[in-house]
């Protein structure tokens, strides 16, 4: 009799929580509410089989509790039992997979007045591309992803020249518009998750997936990684801003085109050569010098980039070595030379010591600058983000160098 009063318990108890639980979903901000109606039609479902099956077991704890006078009955089958059952649990199935087909069939099925939003995943971080003025994305291919063209963007396609590149974790959207995302991954498996637009979808290498969603409130979002992609999967997230006309204007009006980038990095190259020759060579090719963008770093920003580093090395003074080295007091100390750690030959024997410029080439693509290494993270492509971050991690330390 005490375990039927505790499975009663345990249902009626479930029920009340349930009913009664704080945590809820945040507001919807997108045109896809109706998918928290199949899932709170599947909670009416399963709640009932919950339901139903806990009280029918404390039933008959209660009805069929031990009696020695009393003798089981042998019955290998039952056609009608079995019947009904089968009816029951089909309907139940039916109820909850069927709204979730209709839901699904308007997911992807994009409306015709969508603009395009391009998704890049890669380890641990977003980047996003905008149609411009034409109102179309140009033709990609990764066979043409290099420093100076980090989407693939084909400079043939006359439609991509005016594609605005946003390459950072933080995106811009309009409120009311349709948007349908195409999701690509430039390394694993990733997942493009805003929770209040209840929207989401698997970034998968080598395909174009897609969804589409209309925003319908104002407000900034968080953007998830929904998918565990490595060590740094918790720290890769990001930010969507959704505005209305006036504030998108002037935000897209700020962004770089393809067509601008290019001629950046061209100019960028020809600055780094003229006046850094005392540079590391690879950094004279690839990169422009980090020393000018340093005296207007954010320390702040550098700590939320830093994050993607954090399950692998530890900053704070004094702190253990992990996966990689504690990097407390990095900024100029000799490469490959903190005591304790086991360090790669390629690192061990560079000779060098990690200044600002050092910093920002290893930092852009550590396997590729300094071939060998076992840091297997695949860079920061964004000049700004190796700026704030070099800024952080020479804050990080006894005698921090002058920025200026």
């Amino acid at each position: 009799m005490k375990v039927a009063v505790i499975f009663f318990l345990v249902v009626v108890g479930s029920l009340v929580f349930h009913i009664l639980t704080p945590w809820w979903w945040t507001p919807v901000a997108s045109n896809w509410g109706n998918i928290d109606d199949t899932i709170i039609l599947t909670f009416w479902v399963t709640g009932f089989v919950f339901i139903a099956i806990g009280l029918f077991m404390v039933y008959c704890l209660w009805k069929f509790k031990y009696d020695k006078n009393k003798r089981s009955d042998y019955e290998p089958e039952n056609k009608k039992l079995e019947i009904n059952l089968t009816l029951i649990t089909a309907l139940g199935v039916a109820a909850m997979l069927a709204p979730g087909l209709f839901v699904w069939n308007k997911y992807v099925n994009v409306p015709d007045n969508a603009i395009e939003m391009e998704v890049v995943a890669y380890q641990w971080g977003w980047k996003y591309r905008l149609p411009g003025k034409d109102g179309k994305l140009g033709k990609v291919d990764v066979k043409l992803m290099k420093d100076n063209n980090i989407f693939g963007i084909d400079p043939k396609d006359p439609n991509g020249k005016d594609d605005v590149l946003v390459d950072s974790n933080d995106v811009q959207i309009k409120i009311n518009q349709p948007v349908k995302v195409l999701l690509r991954s430039i390394d694993v498996l990733h997942n493009f998750y805003v929770p209040q637009f209840r929207a989401k979808m698997d970034a998968v290498p080598g395909l174009i997936t897609f969804y589409w969603f209309e925003p319908t409130r104002t407000g900034t979002f968080e953007i998830l990684c929904a998918e565990f992609c490595g060590t740094g999967h918790y720290a890769m997230r990001g930010k969507v801003t959704v505005s209305n006309e006036n504030d998108y204007s002037s935000w897209i009006a700020k962004q770089v085109t393809f067509e601008k980038s290019l001629a950046n990095k061209i100019e960028g190259a020809g600055v780094a050569s003229a006046k850094t020759p005392t540079v590391n060579k690879k950094v004279e090719e690839k990169l422009a010098p980090i020393t000018p963008l340093l005296a207007s770093a954010s320390i702040e920003a550098g700590a939320e980039v830093f994050k993607r580093c954090a399950a692998c090395h530890s900053i704070e003074k004094g702190g253990a070595n992990k996966i990689g080295p504690a990097l407390w007091g990095t900024v100029n100390r000799k490469v490959g030379a903190l005591e304790g750690f086991k360090y790669s030959a390629a690192l061990s024997n560079y000779g060098k010591n990690w200044t600002f410029e050092e910093l920002n080439a290893f930092l852009h693509k550590p396997m590729k600058y300094i071939k060998g290494t076992k840091m297997a993270f695949g860079g920061l492509k964004n000049e700004t983000d190796r700026a704030n971050i070099i800024a952080f991690m020479n804050s990080k330390g006894d005698n921090p160098a002058p920025l200026k």
